[in-house]
């Protein structure tokens, strides 16, 4: 499960809202794309 892995890896384990990677961390309240550095949940 590539969820399973990316929260091993240290992400959240959600897939990114703009690019679909699983690469988000957690920023405060919000979530950060790695891959391409969009932020969600802010709001």
């Amino acid at each position: 499960n590539t969820a399973v892995i990316a929260k091993l890896k240290g992400y959240e384990g959600d897939a990114c809202q703009e690019c679909g990677s699983l690469t988000l961390v957690r920023n405060g309240t919000c979530l950060k794309c790695v891959s391409c550095g969009a932020t969600s949940g802010c709001s």
